[in-house]
């Protein structure tokens, strides 16, 4: 996810940014844009199908959203207690 809102290779670089705050993920399927869903979810719009499908997409960023925080969390711990140990 990261490499894909970002453009670039998965590396230390892109993962010290995740990490250091300086990107946020967003879960945006390509295909949410394409044509035909646009259309799909006018036809469906207030169908429970749809709603499912949201609320799928919603929970994935939830999802990353956490696991990126705890990941932050673990990271500025772990920095400041390794600040003075060196």
């Amino acid at each position: 996810m990261a490499e894909t809102i970002s453009g670039e290779q998965a590396s230390p670089e892109l993962y010290s940014k995740l990490l250091k705050s300086e990107l946020q993920l967003q879960y945006e399927p390509v295909w949410m844009r394409h044509p035909t869903f646009v259309d799909l979810r006018t036809l469906l719009e207030g169908q429970p199908i749809l709603l499912d499908l949201n609320s799928f997409v919603e929970s994935v960023n939830y999802s990353a959203s956490e696991a990126i925080q705890l990941l932050q969390d673990i990271f500025h711990d772990a920095s400041q207690n390794l600040r003075g140990t060196f």
